[in-house]
């Protein structure tokens, strides 16, 4: 059995995206016991370990973190991980053998190229999010004079550099062009979203599920929906999860009059979600530059049409069956949903369920698993 030690902030019960990715990429890891990982993570509350398989030990620290701000790292959060996790993690170095470092978060890397100028071990850097400069705008500074001349130099010294996207390897390669860097995709676990709709055939119901934040272009959301629902009453907009900027977005739908529209239904319990998508008809990711969310592929498996921005790699995800917003037209979004909304009343819109079932039909965490093992065994 090898040993893997894993730095990787975000995981359940802090969840969100990635926490979700890795929770499931975690439950395929628990099923192969050549590999016997330790993941050094997050808490909101205490300091805790947690047996999760056989092969698989978590320890969470207390960063000191407020819970209704879980979808949102600040410095504070960062920092206090990273230092918190350079202890622990030095005291296991020093009293366990591992054979390899994962490192699935940013602010850790520089730990894994401390490690392996003292212990001689590899490590793999994974670009999924913010890990790669210039992806999220709140640290655009920090990666203007810091953040894009430090990771050329922890990819260069790492084993393996593994991005979640082609989007985010072309960004990557932006700041060191001659990177080599592999793709492994996010995947979804389909046993846990059911394609058969509770429809309501009333009310056109129009899903967005995530964090309400700029870069999502929520409030922008907001304005394009104002203009489709004007003279129809049986339109909704449900707005369900986090709560960043609640109280701006609450205060715009009000102002457009449309808050009797639109339904925030704050956070969700992930097990929760199968059941919304099934009571919408439509789901819409209106992203600067998103097009690969974990909300976005658990629409697909539920079979939900798709209303996305054209950013990134979606065009290559996605054809003639759906509508691929241009981000240089603003009114767009809202023609967009005038087609699908005719094609509601006309019952055509039920015929492109399972054609978004397809995309997704064969991808599966099991699968993603796989590949990283792969590198694993190569890899020691």
């Amino acid at each position: 059995m090898k040993n893997i030690l894993v730095l990787n902030y975000e995981f359940p019960p802090l969840w969100w995206g990635q926490a979700n990715a890795n929770y499931y990429l975690f439950k395929e890891f628990s099923k192969n016991n050549n590999f016997n990982y330790t993941l050094i993570t997050s808490s909101s509350h205490k300091y805790f370990e947690e047996v999760f398989s056989d092969n698989i030990k978590i320890i969470y620290l207390d960063i000191w973190k407020k819970w209704k701000n879980s979808q949102n790292q600040s410095i504070k959060d960062l920092l206090c991980y990273t230092f918190k996790t350079l202890i622990k993690s030095y005291i296991l170095m020093k009293n366990n053998k591992y054979d390899l470092l994962m490192c699935w978060s940013y602010p850790a890397i520089w730990i894994w190229y401390l490690y392996k100028k003292i212990f001689d071990l590899p490590y793999i850097s994974l670009l999924r999010w913010a890990e790669t400069p210039f992806y999220e705008k709140k640290w655009e500074k920090l990666d203007k004079y810091i953040f894009q001349y430090l990771a050329p130099v922890f990819w260069k010294n790492s084993y393996k550099v593994i991005a979640n996207s082609n989007w985010l390897k072309d960004l990557a390669l932006n700041i060191l062009a001659n990177q080599n860097i592999e793709i492994i995709e996010n995947w979804i676990n389909l046993e846990e979203f059911n394609i058969e709709k509770n429809k309501n055939k009333n009310i056109f119901n129009i899903l967005y599920v995530w964090r309400l934040t700029q870069r999502k272009w929520i409030h922008y959301l907001l304005d394009w929906f104002k203009t489709f629902s004007n003279n129809k009453e049986n339109v909704v907009l449900n707005i369900i999860w986090t709560w960043e900027e609640y109280d701006n977005l609450l205060i715009l739908s009000k102002k457009y009059y449309i808050e009797n529209k639109v339904i925030f239904q704050w956070k969700k319990e992930h097990k929760e979600l199968a059941k919304e998508y099934n009571n919408n008809d439509i789901y819409v990711l209106a992203s600067e530059n998103e097009w690969m969310s974990n909300t976005l592929l658990e629409a697909l498996a539920s079979s939900l049409p798709i209303i996305i921005t054209n950013v990134g790699w979606t065009s290559e995800l996605f054809n003639d069956n759906w509508w691929l917003i241009n981000v240089n037209d603003s009114s767009d979004i809202t023609n967009k949903l005038e087609i699908a909304y005719l094609e509601w009343q006309n019952w055509n819109l039920d015929k492109k369920w399972k054609k978004s079932f397809e995309i997704v039909k064969n991808k599966s965490w099991t699968n993603i698993a796989n590949e990283y093992e792969k590198i694993l065994t190569n890899s020691i």
